[in-house]
């Protein structure tokens, strides 16, 4: 998955704006996203910022037809080998997020689960999930709409910057079960977006959860 999301990033940033480079960017980010469900909250930045470095609206509106035209067949292709009903689909990503203990979730369920026992709640867990994950989807839907409404007037690359943040949000909101191995992908958005905007905020991330994630290693060890 990550090796696939980088490969998109790169074609976005350092192939030319051209239509044959960003349907190999979209075909990348597909399969990261049939590989681990995780990219697809950055696709709808990542789309239209290769939209709006597009020349013209000709090429605008191609793009817009095979974006899609590529995910949908990438994925039939991909499925139709194994397809047994829509659960195909579904179980492996609500499986994965029906794993669950205390001690691993992500850092705002804990500090929600905390506060419901501490205001007399007894059954505080199903509360404590559905609350951290709708504060995720309205932080996304935020954040997707603004890039939708300032693009067109800025530049659009710029927007990329905010790829390891939503990623970093989605970690600290989403999951129930939270490996340090997760933290690859994170560090790996983090030394991108360093390389792209220099921006020590960046670098201070990466300092953190590599260090973070280590320990996290060496404890359940």
């Amino acid at each position: 998955m990550t090796f696939l999301v980088i490969l998109a990033l790169c074609l976005i940033v350092k192939a030319r704006p051209q239509i044959k480079n960003y349907a190999l960017a979209v075909l990348a980010l597909t399969l990261g996203i049939l590989t681990k469900f995780i990219p697809l909250l950055l696709s709808p930045i990542w789309f239209l910022v290769m939209k709006e470095r597009l020349p013209n609206q000709r090429t605008k509106n191609i793009f817009w037809i095979l974006a899609p035209t590529i995910f949908i067949f990438s994925a039939i292709l991909i499925y139709v080998p194994f397809w047994q009903g829509w659960a195909t689909i579904i179980t492996p990503i609500t499986g994965q997020l029906k794993y669950s203990t205390h001690f691993f979730v992500s850092p705002l369920m804990a500090i929600i689960s905390s506060f419901l026992k501490l205001s007399g709640q007894t059954t505080t867990w199903n509360p404590t999930v559905n609350a951290s994950r709708i504060i995720f989807i309205i932080f996304w839907l935020v954040i997707s709409f603004l890039a939708l409404r300032k693009i067109k007037t800025s530049e659009p690359l710029r927007f990329l910057a905010y790829t390891p943040w939503v990623i970093l949000v989605f970690y600290l909101t989403f999951f129930t079960w939270l490996m340090p191995w997760y933290f690859i992908f994170l560090i790996t958005l983090f030394i991108a977006n360093y390389s792209l905007f220099h921006k020590k905020a960046d670098l201070w991330a990466i300092y953190f959860f590599t260090i973070y994630g280590s320990l996290y290693y060496l404890i359940l060890r």
